[in-house]
């Protein structure tokens, strides 16, 4: 008998997570059902995420040419390994000769 209990406790137990893992399934369903559709499952605020300034892309652009030339760096030091060509390489692609 008590063996019984037990194992009505554990089937009642899984029953709970079952039913809570069909209940989010189903929501997921719908949510595919919808996207599926066409339906807009978000909504941006009024005018986008950010805003693009001036400002904002000179920083993009400086940070981008930073990155690039560091890699340039530490590429060219490691296949040419002199501090001076490496320099050197990085220099001629900041300030190009025309």
């Amino acid at each position: 008998m008590l063996k019984w209990k037990s194992s009505k406790k554990s089937k009642d137990r899984y029953q709970v997570k079952l039913n809570k893992f069909e209940q989010e399934l189903n929501v997921l369903k719908t949510k595919k059902l919808q996207y599926l559709e066409g339906i807009e499952l978000g909504q941006l605020p009024e005018g986008g995420i950010f805003s693009e300034t001036a400002l904002r892309s000179a920083v993009k652009a400086m940070m981008w040419r930073l990155i690039a030339g560091s890699v340039t760096f530490i590429t060219s030091l490691k296949f040419s390994g002199s501090l001076a060509t490496a320099f050197r390489i990085v220099g001629s692609d900041f300030f190009p000769r025309h």
